[in-house]
């Protein structure tokens, strides 16, 4: 990436995102354990699919704060995160060393809500969490 590259995924703080997180991956143990440094998020479900057929599960009570989840093969996970407090400049992996080797990693970057993203979403040599 260059000094002057976009981060891969950039929100403002003081807003709530959901994101889906997908395993396409049907090679037998291929469960990929998602981490995001700085900013926990809920489950809100899981699916996985098996002979044509998804299954999807809710946790049940209050959603938990949670910064690791295993995203199943041949499955997802839909997260909801709020960026509420901190700004700045962090990661999100997969956390088989391995995997996160071979670039299952992104930066991830929550700007101040007056800050232009076309600028404050830039690396511009910031170091990461």
């Amino acid at each position: 990436m260059s000094p002057d590259s976009a981060v891969d995924q950039c929100q403002t703080v003081n807003t709530t995102w959901d994101w889906t997180l997908l395993n396409t991956s049907v090679a037998a143990a291929q469960v990929h354990p998602f981490h995001i440094h700085i900013n926990p998020f809920q489950i809100l479900s899981v699916s996985t699919t098996a002979n044509g057929v998804t299954s999807t599960w809710t946790p049940a009570g209050p959603p938990i704060w949670s910064d690791v989840v295993s995203i199943p093969q041949n499955g997802s996970v839909l997260i909801r995160q709020q960026f509420n407090d901190f700004t700045g400049t962090y990661v999100l992996h997969c956390h088989i060393l391995a995997h996160e080797d071979r670039g299952m990693m992104q930066l991830v970057r929550t700007i101040p809500e007056n800050a232009d993203p076309a600028t404050a979403c830039k690396l511009n040599g910031v170091e990461h969490h």
